[in-house]
């Protein structure tokens, strides 16, 4: 073949390849990388996408068209493929292709409304809820989530939805504007610098709010239809109020409530500003556990929203209620506003977060140092944190807030009646080995006493609880009863409340008879060994400092879970008798052997010392704030008013 026409054949393939089949080549990887949160591809919808994709065109049409030697064609055809792969790597890592069109739109919080969508009627918004959602890549569950509360919501009190798209690629609002009906009310607020994290995209979404009442939702939940009423009217009641819904578990794929499911709502906190669930019959809470919460535009712009130097995620569920409660206001639930919630777990891909925390913020450091006071060397075993919070403790001097003390006072339920303000903190040794407990990993074992773990007692007491020096009437024996018919519950049984359980346990003993600590008991005999009503602390073991309690006794000794402060957790009742037996309501007892710990009967179990008791910090601390809001005296400006009886400990 002649040279010029090899020659010739070489630069067309050449450019074939670089013009058409690298490109195509990108083009492919680009839809492939760029699915959504529903798993498809849909890079039809993004901008920044189509302008990748125009290039590529563009770049191919240069080269083809381009007439060179063969040497400039291999120089201007490798220049070709720098500039595809360059706008695909910038598409890819996320740059903006574009510089804004000016500084101050760049540092603009949020763009426009969507066109033709309609924003709240009545610019008062008086009796109305706006409904913020802020969301980062999830398009799916944004415009479900959005839907169930356009059709979920009337449309007398729905003063609009507004979403908050922190960063999501592709932006929310081009399926959303395809999917929600005008009707909806619905604005989409945008971080084009995104994301910058949950609480500022939550304080963009409030500060835009236009109803008299806001409601902080996530963007992967669904309303039970009436939710507002009652939320809407603990607020009309008081302004200076934040209010929670009850959380139940939404099913992903009908996009409603599971029936039958639990349902979550109050939260307690500790002194490393650590949150968890509990329950009882008051509707006021501590503090809340995320991101589902009410208030109204009032106490939402004078309170100032949310601590502005907190950034990421978390932080603000103990930040916004304990604000609330010091500086006049409260935190109720609505038990009868239900609202499902999309619970995050790896066995369902589709709920996992799509999305990275490029930093690390210490956000529960700033709610110890603004609102911690006198308690502040609780937090974290004193490690003082190195935070910046002196807007926060400008705002406490402005709305004239109270000292922390009045926080524990007033839910004194959980910090005196749980024992989170324990009367002794203590070390537990073995009398046989003078060796006490050391928490390993999950278990117990024993060690120098020079290392062992530090143990209070804790939790509340439940309805029927043996009193200390009662136990040992659970093991005397009682006298018979052979011709006394009783009943068991689902049986009867001849021989009195002995014969009932039968070694079925606690379900072939009620009725006639009651379970206590794994002996079943009449009831008359139940009330003799049970606390007295006075008594409200303690029906556990905890370990100081921590969110952990015994729970369960096995033949390696107690495990351990998340503390139930109010006791109703049969695993979690531990109690020391009057001769040092440490029992549990299996009615076994902690033993020795070989060494290690066990499980035995609770007549020849081992005995146990509490070593080196003393009184900690945090519970000196209270009494002194309550020497220091004397009653009978006028207290001061901001000092809480606490009766002396009410902390005998």
């Amino acid at each position: 073949m002649p040279k010029r026409r090899t020659d010739f054949a070489t630069r067309f393939l050449l450019r074939c390849f670089a013009c058409w089949a690298v490109p195509l080549l990108f083009v492919v990887l680009l839809i492939a990388a760029h699915p959504d949160d529903t798993g498809q591809t849909s890079w039809y919808e993004d901008d920044a996408a189509l302008l990748v994709m125009a290039g590529l065109a563009l770049m191919s049409l240069l080269g083809v068209t381009a007439h060179c030697s063969l040497d400039a064609g291999a120089a201007c055809l490798l220049m070709n493929m720098v500039m595809q792969l360059l706008m695909v790597f910038t598409f890819l890592n996320g740059a903006p292709l574009l510089p804004p069109a000016s500084p101050a739109l760049a540092a603009a919080p949020a763009s426009p409304a969507l066109r033709g969508v309609e924003r709240g009627a009545g610019a008062e918004g008086q009796g109305r809820i706006s409904v913020v959602l802020p969301c980062l890549n999830e398009t799916h569950f944004a415009v479900q989530t959005v839907q169930s509360f356009c059709n979920r919501t009337p449309s007398e009190v729905l003063q609009e939805i507004i979403v908050v798209d922190d960063g999501s690629k592709p932006p929310l609002s081009i399926e959303l504007q395809k999917r929600v009906d005008p009707r909806c009310r619905l604005r989409v607020l945008r971080h084009e610098d995104g994301p910058r994290g949950l609480m500022i995209a939550k304080q963009t979404g409030g500060d835009a709010a236009t109803g008299e009442f806001i409601g902080f939702y996530d963007c992967h939940v669904a309303p039970r239809k009436g939710w507002h009423a009652e939320t809407i009217q603990l607020l009309q009641a008081k302004s200076r109020r934040l209010v929670i819904p009850m959380i139940g578990a939404l099913n992903i794929d009908t996009w409603d409530e599971i029936p039958g499911g639990g349902f979550v709502g109050k939260c307690w906190v500790n002194f490393n500003a650590d949150w968890w669930w509990y329950d009882d019959e008051s509707d006021y809470t501590p503090v809340i556990s995320g991101g589902l919460v009410a208030t109204t535009r009032s106490w939402w712009q004078e309170s100032g929203g949310f601590d502005p130097g907190m950034h990421g995620w978390g932080g603000e569920n103990t930040e916004q209620p304990i604000r609330t409660w010091l500086c006049g206001g409260d935190v109720l639930r609505a038990k009868s506003s239900v609202v499902a919630h999309m619970w995050r777990t790896e066995a369902d891909k589709r709920t996992i977060a799509r999305y990275k925390i490029r930093e690390r913020y210490d956000n529960v450091a700033r709610t110890a140092a603004a609102w911690f006071d006198e308690f502040l060397p609780k937090f974290r075993s004193g490690q003082t944190p190195n935070v910046d919070v002196t807007k926060t403790l400008e705002l406490k001097k402005r709305l004239e807030c109270k000292p922390f003390a009045y926080f524990l006072h007033r839910f004194r339920k959980i910090y005196l009646k749980s024992g989170m303000l324990p009367e002794k903190v203590f070390r537990i040794r073995s009398r046989s080995t003078n060796m006490c407990l050391q928490r390993r990993d999950r278990a117990y074992v024993l060690t120098d006493c020079s290392g062992g773990t530090w143990f209070h007692r804790a939790n509340m007491i439940p309805p029927g609880f043996p009193q200390a020096e009662s136990l040992s009437r659970l093991v005397a024996p009682r006298p018979s009863s052979p011709n006394r018919l009783v009943s068991c519950g689902g049986h009867q049984a001849m021989g009195g409340c002995d014969a009932c359980p039968q070694g079925h346990g606690s379900e072939w003993c009620n009725a006639d008879c009651k379970w206590v600590f794994a002996v079943c008991l009449s009831h008359q005999e139940a009330a003799k060994v049970a606390t007295e009503p006075a008594e409200t602390c303690c029906s556990g073991i905890r370990e100081w400092n921590s969110l952990d309690c015994w729970a369960g006794l096995t033949g390696k000794g107690p495990e351990t879970a998340l503390c139930d402060v109010t006791g109703h957790s049969t695993s979690q009742q531990f109690i020391f008798d009057a001769d040092g037996h440490i029992w549990h309501g299996t009615g076994e007892c902690l033993g020795v052997k070989d060494g290690g710990l066990k499980k035995g009967q609770c007549a020849t179990a081992e005995q146990w010392d509490m070593l080196e008791a003393f009184e900690p910090f945090e519970t000196k601390t209270y009494k002194a704030a309550v020497v220091k809001s004397d009653p009978q005296n006028e207290p001061r400006r901001g000092r809480p008013r606490i009766d002396r009886a009410q902390v005998k400990m």
